[in-house]
């Protein structure tokens, strides 16, 4: 089963002209679990996401390299599950977008809407 888009990961949110926190909550940001929200919520983005939708998507990163595996299920509780999935470099989180949004594309391609 994968999970909803971003589960499990924790936001912090801060004001921008708070340097002495950015400073402090510096080492809380863990670039490989950012790059893999980062990917996961491209494709409830590029799927027009919202707590309802039966969508899901789970990143994961191994040797330098994003995974990411989607599914969605019809909304009006037809049987039929979708699933898609891609890899790209783990290079940035630009990167793990666009691999978002190409699986996104993936599961439209099958009739995901």
């Amino acid at each position: 089963m994968l999970p909803a888009a971003g589960q499990g990961a924790l936001g912090i949110e801060i004001r921008a002209d708070r340097a002495d926190l950015i400073t402090a909550l510096a080492p809380l940001a863990h670039p490989e679990t950012w790059r893999s929200v980062s990917a996961e919520r491209a494709v409830s983005r590029a799927m027009g996401g919202s707590c309802s939708m039966p969508l899901a998507a789970f990143a994961t990163l191994e040797q330098g390299a994003i995974h990411l595996k989607a599914a969605w299920g019809d909304p009006e509780g037809g049987a039929t599950l979708l699933t898609a999935h891609g890899t790209a470099p783990a290079g940035d989180l630009t990167g793990a977008a666009a691999l978002g949004e190409q699986v996104a594309a993936q599961l439209r391609a099958q009739g995901a809407r």
